[in-house]
């Protein structure tokens, strides 16, 4: 716990408030304190010669070498831009003889001074400067890039990574996104849990909550091949063209309802008939899940879908979907949503891999070329009879 990002207290202490304060004032907390460092920063790098209104190639001159203009002013720089990582907290951890190796969490994370809050207030700043950078970047050159911050989210692999490639590739994505589902709905061994949407994430959620130990998994869905690769994994399948999710779960519960409930869709749900209902999949959870029960989503939701006024009406257009909250409510369910911090999971996920506890490669449906990626992505779109993961290959599929 801090004050202010200056106090730091050990969670062992005996710490008892003493005064509290209510802030009433809107925004974000951290402009204030952002404005004076920016100024300050660029009050500095003015005086050093170095200006915001420089053509780039003067810029580029200027900054040749702008701290020896001036070794005070240059030490300035250096004071503002350590407050700023203060606060951040070091984006890597050097060794420094603590026997630190690659792969291993950072220590930065265990000092009790470590503030996420303003890291992640600060990352958010970041990156919108990041990509202004870029857009400029691109008017003035031409040039755009292949990858950002690629160093900082890559992944380190075993000495299987080149045998076990279709397995590793899942934790890009889908394989993390999944079992974040699993997390947020609160899967713990000996649960029973229903999973709506048998793509890829839905697959993933089902798999997760079969690793975590679930008594039993039962996934819901209108594609007969995805239902097959469910029971394959060992999830009981729902087929919605014929079956009510609802009426299964609650038959095999003694009419309580699962334990929880991954949402796996999102706002483009449709039913077997092909019409389309944000609320459909979110309000068949609820219905599904027991009383007190909890539901993890990560089917995604935006907050306005100008193409969803034809297809669903002007509220979905707007990003408003009409779930049944008072029965949410009166059910007393809990609900977390969002995109998964994929990063959160990828190690543990990936010394599963390693470990030979989890396969998610089941999921793997074909291996292609790069130049074949336009042709797959229409049959994986048109939903074809098969088509559930492709892998594409920029050097050729072995």
């Amino acid at each position: 716990m801090s004050a202010g990002g200056s106090l730091g207290v050990s969670w062992a202490d005996d710490v008892a408030p003493t005064e509290a304060y209510v802030r009433y004032d809107n925004g974000r907390y951290l402009d204030g304190w952002y404005q004076r460092l920016r100024d300050a920063y660029l009050a500095t790098m003015a005086d050093l010669g170095v200006d915001a209104d420089l053509s780039p190639e003067d810029f580029l001159a200027a900054m040749d070498g702008y701290k020896a203009r001036d070794p005070e002013l240059g030490i300035v720089i250096t004071a503002i831009k350590a407050t700023v990582k203060g606060g951040l907290g070091k984006l890597r951890e050097r060794p420094r003889g603590e026997g630190w190796r690659p792969g291993e969490r950072w220590r930065a994370l265990e000092r009790p001074t470590w503030r996420p809050d303003i890291r992640a207030a600060v990352i958010s700043r970041t990156r919108i400067t990041l990509h202004r950078t870029i857009v400029k970047h691109a008017a003035f050159t031409g040039q755009y890039p292949i990858a950002v911050l690629s160093d900082c989210n890559a992944l380190r692999l075993g000495e299987d990574a080149a045998e076990r490639q279709l397995d590793y590739v899942m934790l890009a994505d889908i394989f993390p996104t999944g079992y974040h589902a699993t997390e947020m709905a609160g899967v713990k061994p000996g649960d029973q849990t229903v999973v709506f949407g048998a793509g890829p994430v839905g697959l993933m959620a089902a798999y997760s909550a079969i690793l975590k130990g679930a008594g039993r998994v039962w996934v819901a869905d209108h594609h007969p091949d995805r239902l097959r690769l469910a029971e394959e994994i060992g999830a009981i399948p729902i087929n919605t063209n014929d079956q009510d999710p609802s009426e299964v779960v609650k038959e095999a519960t003694l009419g309580l309802g699962a334990d929880n409930g991954c949402e796996c869709v999102g706002y483009q749900a449709h039913d077997p008939q092909g019409h389309e209902d944000a609320a459909l999949t979110m309000n068949q959870l609820i219905d599904t899940v027991r009383f007190t029960g909890a539901l993890g989503v990560v089917g995604v939701f935006l907050p306005e879908d100008p193409g969803g006024a034809e297809a669903q009406g002007e509220l979905e257009a707007q990003g408003k979907v009409p779930i049944d909250f008072g029965m949410m409510w009166f059910k007393g369910q809990k609900v977390g949503t969002g995109q998964a911090p994929v990063k959160r999971y990828n190690r543990a996920l990936r010394d599963l891999i390693a470990g030979g506890k989890a396969e998610p490669s089941f999921l793997v449906s074909h291996e292609l070329n790069l130049d074949e990626a336009a042709a797959a992505y229409d049959h994986f779109d048109a939903r074809d009879d098969g088509w559930t993961k492709v892998v594409l290959h920029p050097n050729g599929a072995s």
